[in-house]
């Protein structure tokens, strides 16, 4: 609300991804363990956590918190005990593509198209199985376009989801 009305605007510097995503990887670690649920930060397809590659995106970090974390706390809640959750992102030239991928339940197709609407969920009946007010990725939508990004969703009922951020790369 506050960015619609202009009370708050969105200020991008330079950030460099992957410390930034290492630092949220550790302090997400605590939740997936205490589910039973494998965690990994990946750069580039690579997990080993021995990256010697900068990536550096105009962005700004609170915004890039938000995005993250609401990634990854709904990964966390769909993901069952066992499964596998991957922080990372994939460099580009214009663009960095950060992602949260997961073993989750999956989203049917049809859902798809509403997900980053304002109080959209998947499961809006009264018996629904997971808590939340369908604002959380509306506001991932609105930040990452504020930064010059865009939002997605790839996912297969039955194997899991990989939702994603593209930001603007800098040098």
């Amino acid at each position: 609300q506050k960015l619609r009305a202009g009370k708050r605007s969105v200020i991008a510097e330079p950030i460099e991804l992957v410390q930034f995503l290492r630092i949220c990887g550790e302090s997400f670690q605590t939740a997936c363990a205490s589910k039973q649920v494998d965690f990994s930060v990946s750069v580039d397809g690579d997990s080993s956590e021995s990256w010697g590659v900068a990536v550096w995106v105009l962005a700004e970090i609170d915004a890039l918190e938000k995005i993250t974390f609401n990634y990854l706390s709904n990964a966390l809640k769909f993901t069952p005990e066992g499964g596998r959750i991957v922080l990372g992102v994939r460099s580009g030239d214009e663009f960095a593509h950060v992602f949260v991928n997961d073993t989750g339940k999956g989203i049917d197709a049809d859902d798809i198209p509403h997900l980053f609407q304002e109080f959209s969920q998947v499961d809006a009946t009264d018996t629904r199985d997971y808590e939340g007010t369908g604002l959380g990725l509306a506001l991932v939508k609105s930040l990452a376009e504020d930064l010059g990004g865009k939002v997605g969703v790839e996912s297969t009922p039955g194997q899991g989801s990989e939702f994603w951020v593209d930001l603007p790369t800098t040098i």
